[in-house]
């Protein structure tokens, strides 16, 4: 019926809400739907639908009629109708509870369209968040068939409801992942964003060569804007991807100097456009430094081309938080502290944010904000001291920023508590005496300092009063590079910025490969995983408040502790040779 408006450009769709012709067949459409539910076919129902969907075009007497007859319809209406109608409501932000509940209701009937119906309707649910679990349960009753029979828009808008949901199905994820050449092949980049931010956002599912796929995205193939590089560079360091190739591409892409600022902001139409732009630019810019740090690529190109757009305005007389909100602001600030990009520009933009007075209600300032004020201020006041001679904010606010700051700790799963207990005992035997969880700042003690930051796994002195600490670097501190780089993990961001801050303070840095140290230990970790029953997490809290999270070494073989023995030997000498220091500061 609407074939006629459906391919009408967006500016002349628009019109369509006011002219007379579209509005009469909407009104015959909707009164016909009340009174005369028979005269129109449910295929015409569901067509105009989508056809209003696709226009973007909210008829709200057409909506309320749909709502209206909704037993009559649902209970016809066939998987592409019903998927059609939620796609709607969805787009024009319509939310019937009524009309959506009777449409949950027959779950099982929509697996009995095609794969995109089903991802249609799955999205509108989430969209409008509104539960479906019949929907969810039917579909993952036929996932196999859904997902090896749809196309790659329709795979994303699946992964990408269950992750915003937070529905764990890791099934889906894997399946997907199958497919993952072919959806990054034809998938356009809006999609590709939302997909890479899925599989991020999926905590219990881990899949390598999603990412590479996403990885190999062409930054020249696709109108890419800043706002699609950041959040794909997001994603992959959130995860740990070193997608080296792809954020080369936007350092030689230089898209950062895309953003809207200062005259350039003028060349959109209206004030809204230009409001909305500046703030996307502004989330993006932030992103994008963030993502950059945190997989520990600093490329002074970018951070400098960042700071001469987001810092630009620094001493004008508006505040920066007019452009950037809290969090973007201490985005951007732990960005730069992590990258060792401390100088007299980004100080002065700490000394702004905090400068009197200021509103935390107002800077939307949250727990993570404080710790990455904090971060900065320490990293600042180590690395560069003599350009710290600023007053602090006032003493509320400063007590939170160093309350918040001695929170900021390292995940440790229970895995690795174990392991880095075990080295201890071990460099014990090997006459090395180790502290565990040790302040750095053992002799540089400040009072403006939490001492629980940046705590070190092992602590030991060496010769001439040396001070070493022993790091077990797993999972959680590593990026990952392409598979068939030829490159090997390498320390990430956060682990990178907290070598440099004990080397400053005169530590001795000494890393234990995790995948190394597990590789060594696979049998008596499978063992350990069998004997650890019920009682395993009031055993750890038990172990943890001795400080000894299963240090016990008895019950194993002399030969796995001379093996282990001799493994920490290698590792502990080949870094103490790489370093060119004096023989015999560990081991003789």
């Amino acid at each position: 019926m609407f074939s006629i408006f459906i391919h009408a450009p967006p500016p002349q769709a628009a019109k369509l809400s006011t002219d007379p012709i579209f509005l009469s067949i909407m009104t015959f459409l909707t009164d016909k739907l009340i009174n005369d539910f028979e005269f129109f076919s449910l295929r015409t129902i569901g067509n105009t639908a989508f056809t209003l969907g696709k226009l973007k075009l909210r008829n709200k007497p057409f909506l309320c009629a749909l709502s209206n007859v909704r037993n009559k319809f649902v209970f016809q209406a066939d998987p592409q109708c019903l998927s059609s109608v939620a796609h709607y409501c969805a787009v024009v932000n319509h939310r019937s509870k009524e009309l959506m509940v009777a449409i949950a209701s027959v779950g099982e009937r929509l697996m009995n369209g095609n794969s995109l119906d089903i991802a249609y309707t799955l999205w509108a649910f989430t969209t409008l968040n509104y539960k479906a679990p019949l929907i969810f349960q039917a579909l993952e009753t036929n996932l196999a068939s859904v997902v090896n029979n749809g196309n790659a828009v329709s795979l994303i808008m699946l992964v990408w409801s269950y992750a915003k949901v937070k529905r764990k199905c890791d099934e889906l994820y894997r399946l997907v992942a199958v497919h993952c050449e072919r959806i990054v092949a034809t998938a356009p980049i809006e999609s590709l964003v939302d997909l890479a931010w899925a599989y991020a956002s999926n905590n219990s599912y881990k899949n390598p060569a999603m990412f590479e796929a996403v990885g190999k995205v062409k930054m020249n193939h696709y109108s890419t804007t800043l706002k699609h590089a950041a959040s794909l560079a997001w994603s992959m360091a959130h995860v740990g991807h070193d997608a080296r190739a792809f954020f080369m591409a936007i350092i030689d892409k230089k898209i950062w100097l895309v953003a809207v600022t200062g005259s350039r902001i003028e060349e959109l139409a209206s004030a809204q456009e230009r409001e909305s732009r500046r703030r996307a630019d502004c989330k993006s810019l932030s992103m994008l430094a963030f993502s950059f740090a945190k997989i520990g690529l600093f490329s002074s190109e970018l951070f400098k081309g960042i700071s001469s757009v987001a810092f630009s305005s620094a001493n004008k007389a508006a505040s920066l938080t007019e452009d950037f909100t809290g969090e973007e602001n201490c985005n951007l600030l732990w960005s730069y502290a992590i990258a060792g990009m401390i100088n007299i520009v980004t100080i002065d933009f700490l000394k702004q944010l905090w400068r009197n007075p200021i509103k935390r209600t107002t800077m939307n300032i949250t727990h993570t904000c404080l710790q990455q004020m904090y971060l900065f201020y320490i990293s600042s006041s180590v690395i560069a001291p003599s350009l710290c001679n600023f007053h602090r904010p006032p003493t509320e606010m400063w007590n939170a920023i160093k309350f918040a700051g001695g929170k900021i700790s390292e995940h440790r799963n229970r895995r690795d508590k174990r392991a880095i207990g075990k080295i201890r005992k071990l460099l014990e035997k090997m006459n090395l005496p180790v502290k565990r969880n040790v302040s750095p700042w053992i002799d540089n003690f400040d009072a403006e300092i939490n001492e629980n930051f940046l705590i070190t796994d092992l602590f030991a002195r060496g010769q001439s009063q040396r001070k070493i600490a022993i790091e077990f670097d797993s999972n959680n501190r590593l990026a990952y590079p392409e598979v068939g780089s030829g490159s090997v993990t390498k320390p990430n961001g956060a682990t990178k910025f907290k070598a440099r801050i004990l080397k400053a303070l005169g530590f001795e840095i000494f890393n234990i490969s995790s995948e190394l140290w597990y590789q060594l230990n696979e049998e008596d970790e499978e063992e350990e995983e069998k004997e650890d029953g019920d009682g395993g997490e009031e055993e750890e809290r038990n172990a943890e408040a001795e400080g000894e999270e299963g240090e016990g070494e008895e019950d194993i073989s002399n030969a796995l502790i001379s093996k282990r023995i001799e493994f920490l030997r290698e590792q502990l000498k080949l870094q103490q040779k790489e370093k060119q220091k004096q023989k015999g500061i560990f081991l003789t």
